[in-house]
């Protein structure tokens, strides 16, 4: 996590982009949210863990006239690809901070092993 946050800092502050859709946490520890960062102020709000499970690349077609980073998922990336062939997205703007997949909660498996009626 660390070195993600000093890339993104990096990135900000030597004016290679305006900002950088990452991970945040949310109300509670299991609530991962995505964020938009373009202060060097915030990159302490960036974080990575299991519960990481949102698609960022289907934010960036919003900001396709600035020049921003996305943290993206290896097993994202072929949605990034999509989203250029299909013009949604300029390359050129578009920085990528690929990270592992990791080990990601899978929600069927936890639903299967979880009584989610007893958990409210």
């Amino acid at each position: 996590m660390e070195s993600i946050q000093k890339k993104a800092a990096s990135l900000l502050s030597n004016g290679t982009v305006e900002g950088i859709w990452g991970y945040s946490r949310g109300t509670h520890p299991l609530v991962i949210s995505p964020i938009f960062v373009d202060s060097p102020d915030e990159i302490e709000k960036l974080t990575f863990n299991p519960f990481c499970y949102h698609s960022l690349p289907n934010y960036l077609p919003g900001f396709n006239n600035r020049k921003v980073a996305v943290i993206v998922k290896k097993c994202d990336l072929a949605a990034v690809n999509i989203l250029i062939r299909e013009q949604q997205l300029n390359r050129d703007r578009i920085y990528l901070i690929a990270i592992d997949c990791g080990k990601l909660i899978d929600f069927d498996k936890l639903a299967a092993r979880v009584n989610i009626n007893e958990l409210a």
